[in-house]
Formats: C-alpha cells, sequence, structure tokens
C-alpha cells in the first residue's frame, strides 16, 4: 500500500515496504529571519522531519475509531513511539520557496525500521482509545 510522492526531483514511496518498514514523507519551511544557508537548511529539515514523524504516527498509531477508552502505554506502544528518533533520512531537498524570497522550502523522507511493524502497528490501531493524562 505505497503511495508516490514526489520529492521535488526524486520520488519516494510513502506508506509500509513489507513488514518491516516504513517510509514517511514530510516538508517543512526555514524560520522567517534566518540568513544563513545552513540555518536556513537546517530549520527546513527539521520542520519537514517533524511532520514525516507525525504521519508515521498518524499511520501506525492513530486509532481507526477515537473510541472513549484511555489507551494504556503498552511496551509495543512505547517502542513504535520511540521509533521516530531512529529514523532513518532516506532523501531530501530543498528549494527556496515560491513567493517568500529568502525562505526555503524542504522535504525529507524517513525510513522507519522495525522487525514485524506493519503488524504491531495494525494491532495498535484496533486497540484504539485515546491518551490520557
Amino acid at each position: 500500500m505505497l503511495a508516490t510522492l514526489p520529492l521535488i526531483a526524486l520520488e519516494y514511496q510513502e506508506g509500509f515496504d513489507g513488514d518491516d518498514v516504513y517510509i514517511a514523507v514530510g516538508e517543512g519551511t526555514s524560520k522567517v529571519g534566518e540568513t544563513r544557508p545552513v540555518q536556513k537548511e537546517a530549520s527546513a529539515k527539521q520542520a519537514a522531519r517533524i511532520i514525516a514523524e507525525a504521519r508515521f504516527a498518524d499511520a501506525c498509531i492513530a486509532p481507526k475509531s477515537a473510541g472513549g477508552h484511555c489507551r494504556e502505554m503498552t511496551a509495543d506502544l512505547k517502542e513504535v513511539m520511540s521509533l521516530g528518533r531512529g529514523a532513518k533520512v532516506v532523501g531530501s531537498e530543498c528549494i527556496e520557496e515560491a513567493g517568500s524570497p529568502g525562505m526555503l522550502h524542504c522535504r525529507v523522507a524517513l525510513k522507519f525500521t522495525r522487525k514485524n511493524l506493519k503488524t504491531i502497528c495494525a494491532k495498535l490501531q484496533e486497540e484504539g482509545g485515546q491518551f490520557c493524562p
């Protein structure tokens, strides 16, 4: 169930790639006021990575139906939530933001890997519920 998303000049497949890998793509724009090219690229890529991590969470952790019960913090849930820190950047590109001189727009593709990830994500979605304090 992979969907092709253009990554400015490249294409990446977003979704599960087999049972152990999920590819997520995010887009971000540099912060206003940054003047150094390195700073602009870093902030745009950081924003894109945050969006890609959120897309992974939506695909893997978000329940299919909201439900009214509180979700317990299981070992699977803890592990999947921590995958964002270890996600590998498999592609990134940046271009000048159209209509906003001096701003940089980047897309980042992240690869989340864990044995049986697809099965674990399906299980987490079926459990449903909401996070409660």
